[in-house]
């Protein structure tokens, strides 16, 4: 397994950043600075759509209009989102939107969860310790959304966080893997795209390892992209092999819908 080298999000110190074309947008006061997290109006969505809607609607949400060059442009403007959600509506040679910065804050979080941002660790440790049976459907909105063509490079927006970095990399993917002994497993994955559908992925020894030791090096993964905050912050904790992420997320938004995809157990909305 190649292991993906470490890039930074960041502007690289000393070199000269695109015309920025937010300036005034981004140095704006953002509404978690100006007043305290109105418990009444936080309200939990099942998707990670109807999430972004509810906080547009309280002004949390940064939408970028302009072409964005998805060559270091797009990773400063979302490094310096400040907490707040960013959409970037036109990303130069691909035809889907960006969605960053989701969980770049405790209140964001907080709102995610339907929860006061003081609660947010009692809520996460509640879940953890009192999974729910995931709510299994048959049929999800995305199965019904094909893409065209076969190159994922061409359909799903990739990064390149640095000028002069040789390839784009995912930052928020999540493998969904089946373990025969332990069950379902997610985990949280930076991957680095090398082209014709391939990707290089740092495995560490851990959950995924085991399942790759039981498939004698080979697995059967899905990649989940943009998934309600609940389901990001199941599959980073870190449990016991036989731990359910899905049932953790479950319980963090009160029954998570799942769909069965080639023998994996996943999120409906993603």
């Amino acid at each position: 397994m190649v292991t993906a080298p470490t890039q930074s999000s960041t502007w690289p110190p000393g070199s000269a950043p695109p015309q920025d074309l937010l300036a005034d947008a981004l140095s704006s006061p953002c509404p978690w600075k100006s007043a305290e997290v109105e418990t009444s109006v936080l309200v939990a969505m099942r998707d990670l759509r109807g999430f972004i809607q509810e906080q547009e609607r309280l002004g949390r949400v940064l939408r970028v209009s302009e072409p964005v060059d998805p060559v270091g442009e797009a990773g400063r403007i979302l490094s310096r989102s400040e907490g707040r959600i960013v959409v970037l509506e036109q990303l130069r040679g691909h035809a889907v939107p960006v969605v960053g910065g989701v969980s770049s804050s405790r209140e964001l979080v907080a709102a995610a969860l339907a929860v006061a941002p003081a609660e947010v660790v009692t809520t996460l440790r509640h879940a953890r310790q009192h999974p729910q049976s995931v709510v299994a459907i048959r049929d999800a909105p995305f199965l019904q959304a094909g893409l065209e063509g076969s190159d994922v490079g061409e359909a799903v927006p990739m990064l390149t966080f640095r000028p002069g970095a040789d390839h784009p990399y995912t930052t928020s993917t999540i493998i969904a893997a089946r373990s025969h002994r332990y069950g379902m497993n997610l985990s949280f994955h930076r991957m680095m795209y090398l082209g014709d559908n391939r990707f290089s992925v740092r495995i560490v020894p851990r959950h995924l390892s085991l399942i790759l030791q039981e498939g004698d090096g080979e697995a059967e993964v899905a990649v989940l992209v943009g998934v309600h905050p609940a389901v990001s912050l199941a599959a980073a904790t870190s449990a016991s092999p036989e731990f359910d992420e899905l049932q953790m997320a479950s319980a963090l938004v009160g029954g998570l819908e799942t769909v069965e995809l080639d023998g994996l157990t996943v999120p409906a909305h993603t």
